[in-house]
């Protein structure tokens, strides 16, 4: 399993954009970085890497969020929701996301991750 990962531009990676300054006036505020995990699935459950995932993440004490990109996905993103930890569910329920294409999930998972400080991909 990889991750979670900060994203792109962020402290470390020479952004230049003054972000990484933000982010750490924020976090010396008491604000929580957040994950968002992508959740593998065939849309009907979720896989076991994701639980794992989830767990992984939770060892690092933030928030929580699992992105869930499907069609047809809405039980996957109930399964998600009730797992201990996580806090927020994103569910993305499109027929192009019904395959789970790179291509597809890739993009999604892009317009979803603006807000998060880091990913954990599947």
């Amino acid at each position: 399993m990889l991750g979670p990962f900060p994203l792109a531009g962020g402290a470390g990676r020479g952004g230049g954009c003054g972000r990484a300054d933000r982010q750490t006036e924020k976090r010396s505020e008491g604000d929580l970085m957040t994950v968002l995990v992508i959740a593998e699935h065939d849309n009907r459950g979720l896989a076991g890497a994701t639980r794992n995932a989830i767990a992984a993440a939770g060892k690092l004490g933030m928030p929580i969020h699992v992105l869930v990109a499907g069609a047809g996905a809405e039980a996957v993103a109930d399964a998600a929701a009730r797992i201990a930890g996580v806090q927020k569910v994103l569910l993305a329920d499109a027929p192009h996301l019904g395959d789970g294409l790179a291509e597809n999930l890739a993009a999604q998972a892009v317009a979803a991750a603006g807000g998060y400080t880091h990913l954990s991909p599947m």
